[in-house]
């Protein structure tokens, strides 16, 4: 118990005493191998909070074997714990992508929902800098000798990944905390925004009042499905 007292300290006071924090580093290390999830998590925690750039690939290291933990609690703290790194480093952006979309098929929710929180930041609120969009574009097999990469194109890009996940995530919705919701909610609207047709919209050349619309997708028709229970719960 006063292990977990020392690193609630830690993790409120790292920020501001950088140096202090960074000589407790090896002791972080030492406890993400700890026989308690908790200990853990709060080693993890409390070296995500040390927001000094020489020591993120430490922290990197650390936050890629938390994702693969046994204890589902300690994969939500890599997932929260990932939104710190990318604010210190957001060259990391490609592998904390691929950590995240892992985590999105975990089978515990509550490490679903922190891995979309975490996913919405680093695509949605805070998107990469021009020029590690453009190599997230390159990697995708778009092109390379663009230097500059217009917002939409580099959402579209991003949210592709989502995929094998939209189903998924049409489920997990119903159940996922308030928060996770709204981060989730968001990113489903922008997906289906850019890769559905508009179910109103008539097709290409039939001016016909009496033409029938585009018929709605399975994967849409289950996004809307979801919406309507959760307006009725």
């Amino acid at each position: 118990e006063l292990k977990k007292l020392i690193y609630i300290y830690l993790v409120q006071y790292a920020e501001n005493n950088r140096d202090l924090a960074l000589l407790s580093i090896n002791s972080f290390q030492k406890d993400l191998s700890d026989r308690s999830q908790l200990v853990r998590a709060s080693a993890l925690r409390a070296m995500a909070s040390i927001k000094v750039l020489e020591v993120i690939q430490l922290v990197m290291v650390s936050v890629r074997t938390a994702s693969s933990d046994s204890q589902p609690y300690v994969r939500k703290t890599a997932a929260q714990c990932m939104t710190k790194v990318y604010a210190v480093d957001p060259d990391q952006f490609l592998e904390l992508r691929g950590l995240l979309l892992k985590l999105m098929n975990d089978h515990e929710v509550t490490v679903v929902g922190s891995a979309i929180m975490a996913f919405h930041h680093i695509v949605i609120a805070r998107p990469p800098p021009s020029a590690v969009a453009a190599a997230a574009v390159a990697a995708e097999g778009g092109d390379s000798s663009a230097e500059v990469v217009g917002p939409e194109e580099a959402l579209r890009v991003q949210l592709a990944h989502l995929h094998p996940h939209f189903r998924r995530l049409c489920q997990d919705v119903l159940v996922m905390d308030a928060w996770a919701q709204q981060c989730c909610l968001d990113i489903l609207l922008r997906y289906c925004r850019l890769f559905f047709a508009c179910p109103n919209r008539r097709p290409a050349g039939e001016g016909d009042a009496l033409a029938e619309p585009v018929p709605v997708p399975e994967d849409l028709a289950a996004f809307l499905k979801s919406l309507k229970l959760l307006l009725c719960s």
